[in-house]
């Protein structure tokens, strides 16, 4: 099994050290040089360590000093342990949100488990400030994420996260117009220049001092990449965009009948009739006719829409129709008609409340008029970038959830639209005494302790968000407090899951890793044989041993 996994590695380094010498980053002597000591390794680490001579390199215009360059296995299986207090069920079939509580690196270790290639979107806003990560920054930082503590805490997380993309997957990261350069740099690294889709810019703040001629900083870059740009269409669905069209049918939404009305398909043949049957990827249900290149009577039509009856008829009643090119395949597309549509580019009001002002006041209307986070994202910012991916059943991350907005946007979509979409969200337990201590004036972190008390729990960063989301969920609190200022349950369900550890070798009855580790928390069925558990353990949580030392 060792020398089988031994060549299996080495295959994978072969491999890497080929594309680079594809993409010109290394010369063909070196990397013949590299495959043939690879090929002589006696074991794992000599591979991997020979490997390393041929991706260790510098980059035109990007050096950083790695700060936590070494991951080692210590030993200790992290896993995830449901938190039954936090957790919630509103009893209906949709897909259950979770909230991960710990450090991202070993949640997103354990996502990998369930979720490889499966993430569609995922949106991040690192801290990227002195200070701005608490405690982690102090254990593992010396407290301050300089530049190159930035870089050196983001790589092997984005390294992660490319490995739970969909294949279509597309990766959107916030970042403050200082780092923005470094940061992109660091993605171009990690999911290839070839994959960058954009940097559009968001107006961050409504107000502006006048009185001078200076610059300004108003805006804040966001950073948008592909798992594979090959596989990205772009449709943003905002009422205004016009002169364009998207596609009304598209593998994996699942098959749906819809009923049209008369004269919303028009067609490249004048008149006609279309006889029920199976055309390419729809099936039309019943027979009707084309006068004056419109259908004349309604007709109904199942195929993998992607929108739901209502969604599609609400397309359609804004100066919109269905075009259809080619009757044979019947490639149906919702075509929109009228002035050029805006671009993407320039994220301002006219996508919404953007600015960090509306973030502060999204947030109060769920506190109560208590500022609970300095620099919360606005929910319309994030509904932007779930519009762009525009996927009614997007799985959405975020491994630096914060506040939950991003939590607060997903449900919020799916209330509009009538979809399935759901979030992922990763927060570190940040010990919210210990941050005031070192930061009395701090107005933020004294509401929410004040807050924790309020609802009898621990002084805990992760609190907030879990409070947050039960409240925009369930319109209460934890301990039942109305949140008067919330207009509508948005419902859903939340699993609360804590990062756990036990040691790899620990026998004890009970407290073994079979014992302990919970199948059902992965999307496994209750394994019936220990055997089998014993099996899916040892193949899957190997990863789950390592940790990131300096």
């Amino acid at each position: 099994m060792e020398n089988q996994n031994l060549e299996s590695i080495k295959k994978q380094l072969i491999e890497t050290i080929n594309k680079k010498l594809e993409d010109k980053i290394i010369e063909q002597s070196n990397a013949d040089l590299i495959i043939k000591l690879i090929n002589s390794a006696d074991t794992v680490k000599e591979a991997v360590d020979i490997a390393a001579l041929g991706t260790t390199y510098k980059k035109t215009g990007f050096h950083f000093d790695k700060r936590l360059d070494k991951i080692v296995n210590n030993g200790r299986i992290k896993y995830f342990k449901k938190n039954n207090e936090l957790s919630f069920s509103d009893g209906s079939d949709k897909p259950v949100n979770k909230l991960i509580i710990g450090d991202n690196f070993d949640a997103l270790q354990n996502l990998l488990i369930q979720y490889k290639n499966s993430i569609d979107v995922i949106y991040i806003d690192p801290p990227y400030g002195k200070d701005s990560m608490g405690q982690f920054a102090e254990t593992n930082y010396n407290n301050a994420l300089t530049r190159d503590n930035l870089l050196s805490m983001l790589y092997p997380r984005l390294v992660l996260a490319k490995e739970l993309l969909s294949d279509d997957g597309v990766i959107f990261c916030s970042i403050d117009d200082r780092n923005q350069a470094y940061v992109k740099c660091l993605f171009d690294e990690v999911f290839e220049e070839a994959n960058f889709i954009s940097m559009p810019v968001r107006r961050k703040n409504k107000l502006v001092m006048k009185g001078d001629n200076t610059f300004k900083n108003v805006i804040e870059p966001l950073i948008v990449y592909a798992k594979d740009k090959k596989n990205i269409v772009f449709s943003y669905t905002k009422d205004e965009i016009v002169d364009s069209d998207f596609s009304l049918i598209s593998s994996g939404y699942g098959e749906k009948t819809v009923e049209f009305q008369k004269e919303q398909f028009r067609f490249i043949v004048e008149s006609g009739v279309i006889k029920k049957g199976v055309y390419g990827n729809i099936t039309i249900n019943n027979d009707f006719q084309i006068e004056n290149y419109v259908n004349t009577i309604p007709f109904s039509a199942t195929g993998e829409f992607k929108w739901s009856e209502k969604k599609i008829q609400e397309k359609l009643s804004k100066n919109a129709y269905v075009l259809v090119k080619n009757i044979n395949s019947f490639s149906a597309r919702i075509h929109f008609v009228g002035n050029s549509a805006k671009p993407l580019d320039y994220i301002d009001e006219e996508y919404g409340k953007v600015t960090n002002e509306d973030g502060k006041n999204d947030l109060k209307r769920v506190f109560n008029n208590i500022e609970m986070f300095d620099y919360p994202k606005p929910i319309d910012f994030i509904k932007f970038i779930l519009n762009i991916s525009d996927n009614e059943n997007a799985l959405v991350l975020d491994f630096f959830a914060g506040s939950g907005t991003t939590g607060q946007a997903v449900l919020e979509m799916n209330e509009k639209d009538e979809g399935n979409r759901q979030f992922i969200l990763v927060q570190l337990p940040e010990d919210l005494d210990i941050l005031y201590t070192k930061n009395k004036k701090s107005e933020i972190l004294k509401n929410q302790i004040e807050l924790c008390d309020l609802i009898n729990r621990k002084h805990l960063l992760s609190e907030i968000t879990a409070e947050r989301l039960r409240r925009v969920m369930k319109g209460s609190s934890i301990n039942g407090e109305i949140s008067i200022t919330i207009n509508k349950r948005l419902g859903g369900s939340l699993d609360v899951y804590e990062i756990a550890d036990v040691a790899n070798n620990e026998s004890t009855e009970g407290q073994s890793p079979f014992d302990v580790i919970d199948e059902t928390l992965y999307g496994k069925e209750k394994f019936t044989k220990l055997q089998d558990k014993i099996e899916w353990v040892c193949s899957n949580f190997e990863n789950c041993q390592k940790e990131l030392k300096e």
